[in-house]
């Protein structure tokens, strides 16, 4: 993955990449459309973002217009090793985990922010 961000930073996508891609999100984009709940949906979302739902009418085209080096640039301003963050997901059995992982008991916050386990404070009674 390092190796493909790093290559994408220095070497602008080809032509081919760029229609691909660009097919792909307008693809997505016209399937959203294509019911009333989903241009209900970018309608709200342009309006919430951007303060202009009329901007839902003009995304495929300024995707369009995006060119391999403006994505070369950001690419390379933004995916960087030292930008991002990392998460590791590992599977957990059963009494493994911590309290309310995989059937442990369900930990919450208390009225105060202390730790409760099972509707009873940590350390009660102690």
């Amino acid at each position: 993955m390092d190796e493909e961000l790093a290559r994408l930073g220095a070497e602008a996508p080809t032509a081919e990449e760029m229609e691909r891609a660009q097919a792909l999100l307008e693809r997505e984009w016209l399937d959203g459309l294509s019911t009333v709940i989903g241009r209900a949906n970018e309608l709200c979302r342009y309006a919430m973002l951007f303060g202009d739902p009329r901007l839902a009418f003009t995304a495929v085209d300024r995707i369009s217009g995006i060119t391999a080096e403006q994505v070369r640039a950001v690419a390379a301003a933004r995916l960087r090793p030292d930008n991002r963050a990392v998460l590791a997901y590992e599977p957990v059995t059963r009494g493994d985990g911590p309290a309310g992982a995989a059937g442990g008991p369900a930990a919450t916050a208390g009225e105060d922010g202390q730790r409760e386990e099972d509707g009873e404070r940590e350390g009660a009674g102690q």
